[in-house]
């Protein structure tokens, strides 16, 4: 027995292969490293999540969200070899949800890299 639909039979029919992709999109950000930052030029105003993309070092200034006396945060990791044993030194991997203002004035210190990811 064959089905017939508007005159095309069970045997005469088109395949199209369909792909669904339902991966949320892909967000990055700006990777700074040692240095002074003014927001507005360096980077633009706005909320972050930070993350030490590398290194060992501190993100400190005057952020007016922060006040007095600003804003300071150890990050990231290192390490050293000493004699035969290593030492590891380790902080904070991220930050979130850094306010930054038009003006505010930061530093990243020692040999800290930091991705700024928009939150």
């Amino acid at each position: 027995m064959q089905a017939n639909v508007n005159g095309l039979d069970d045997q005469s029919h088109v395949e199209t292969p369909v792909s669904i992709e339902s991966s949320p999109p892909e967000v990055s950000g700006i990777v700074l490293g040692p240095g002074t930052y003014t927001v507005g030029q360096d980077i633009d105003a706005g909320t972050y999540d930070c993350v030490a993309v590398s290194g060992l070092g501190v993100i400190r200034g005057d952020i007016k969200a922060y006040g007095d006396p600003g804003f300071i945060q150890t990050m990231g990791s290192a390490s050293a070899a000493i004699d035969d044993a290593t030492v590891s030194i380790e902080s904070v991997s991220a930050y979130s949800n850094l306010t930054l203002e038009t003006g505010d004035v930061f530093y990243i210190e020692m040999s800290l890299s930091v991705e700024f990811i928009p939150s």
